[in-house]
């Protein structure tokens, strides 16, 4: 595969911005359960990290007409000054829970610009026969870095402070506006948009016409899926800084991030061989292994719960590459952003919601009861693609046409 220069700065910047935004996360969640040992509240915070992922389709249509450089560079440098902010105000042991509530939403807004402008970006530098191969390595930069820094993070709170952990992410993300700054890269659909102006009207009609293709199409079906198996995601990332405090020790929850991104990547690196495979009998197959997986975890050990919740992660790998490298190529270039990111907000809309539930279940039964709970989602979405025709007989990635998913 013949990649040019300009790809592998984006690849670079985002492995940066990833490593920002998994370490901001991860002392985020911890903080906040650390401060207020109150599961109620680590659903609050979780659930106001997620939330702007559901609004990602009002600037679908921005982004679709607005150079893409530009977005990823100021979405970075207004990270490093809202994460240094929180470093500052604990420096200065002014930080708590609500001004929190009031940073968290807005860095995790800004942070969600990047995605549908990497989304738009790679289906410009890469051909169509390359997609699935630039996706899984992208996919696999950005496990590999979760692998470390979650299995490092616990240990690196137990050694360092918070305050100086905050302030060594605002790093990554300096760094990652200066590599996202060398990609030379114009786009002549970017300077034939920004002739036109974006009026109110010419916005609205652009939205609309995202969920007009969506609606027709069978994608409305796959965000069903991606909107189920995301509320069990939601209940699970609450769930697990509550297990691992069972053990009062934070390495073990690296421990179980670390293992989460192990099996996302392991599942990113082998999607480039299952992409001759039927969909819809990949899909059903996968969704049903990591149920079994993860119902079957809580009856065992920390270490065997650990390696059993690993696995279970590799097939939302696997679908992660095959699905939207599929979606790159049947959705129109320049609809491409607006039906992502629609996708992508009607899929995650629940995820908050499933966070918030997850630290109120625990109040009433035990956190490994809720992880059965959540894995139960899974089983509903494997029948789902059972049960469904259209879904059922999608042929290979390879092989997807537009007319497969009904978009005209």
């Amino acid at each position: 595969m013949k990649i040019n220069t300009a790809f592998y700065y984006l690849l670079a910047g985002r492995i940066l911005a990833n490593i920002g935004d998994s370490l901001y996360y991860i002392l985020t969640m911890w903080l906040v359960y650390d401060i207020t040992k109150d599961a109620f509240y680590t659903g609050i915070i979780n659930a106001l990290i997620i939330t702007p992922k559901i609004i990602q389709f009002l600037y679908g249509p921005i982004i679709d007409r607005i150079n893409l450089k530009k977005v990823l560079i100021y979405t970075q440098i207004i990270q490093f000054i809202l994460i240094l902010i929180i470093a500052t105000m604990k420096y200065y042991d002014y930080l708590n829970i609500y001004l929190l509530f009031i940073v968290v939403p807005i860095a995790s807004l800004v942070s969600e610009f990047g995605y549908p402008a990497q989304t738009r970006l790679i289906p410009e530098l890469l051909n169509k026969d390359d997609l699935v191969k630039g996706n899984s390595m992208m996919a696999t930069a950005n496990q590999g870095v979760d692998i470390i820094f979650n299995s490092i993070s616990g240990i690196l709170i137990s050694i360092f402070s918070v305050t100086i952990l905050y302030f060594s992410n605002t790093i990554f993300f300096l760094l990652a506006f200066l590599i996202f700054s060398k990609i030379k890269y114009t786009s002549k659909k970017d300077h034939q948009f920004q002739k036109d102006r974006l009026t109110i009207k010419n916005y609205l009609h652009l939205i609309k016409e995202g969920f007009i293709l969506v609606k027709k199409s069978l994608l409305w079906v796959l965000i069903l899926g991606s909107a189920t198996i995301n509320f069990a995601i939601g209940m699970i990332y609450t769930l697990l800084p509550i297990y691992a405090h069972q053990y009062n020790d934070p390495k073990i929850y690296g421990y179980l991030l670390a293992s989460m991104s192990c099996g996302l990547i392991i599942g990113a690196i082998i999607s480039n061989y299952f992409k001759k495979y039927k969909l819809g009998p990949l899909c059903y197959t996968s969704f049903f292994i990591s149920f079994c997986l993860w119902c079957l975890a809580p009856f065992f050990n920390m270490y065997i719960f650990i390696i059993l919740f690993s696995m279970g992660w590799i097939s939302i790998g696997l679908l992660n590459v095959i699905l939207a490298s599929a979606s790159q190529q049947v959705i129109p270039r320049d609809k491409l952003a607006r039906v992502d990111s629609i996708k992508y907000s009607l899929g995650v809309i629940t995820m908050p919601v499933g966070g918030v539930v997850g630290g109120m279940v625990t109040k009433y039964i035990s956190v490994e009861f809720s992880f059965i709970l959540s894995s139960i989602f899974f089983l509903f979405i494997s029948l789902l693609w059972i049960l469904h025709k259209d879904l059922r007989i999608l042929p290979s990635q390879l092989d997807l046409k537009s007319t497969h998913l009904k978009i005209e």
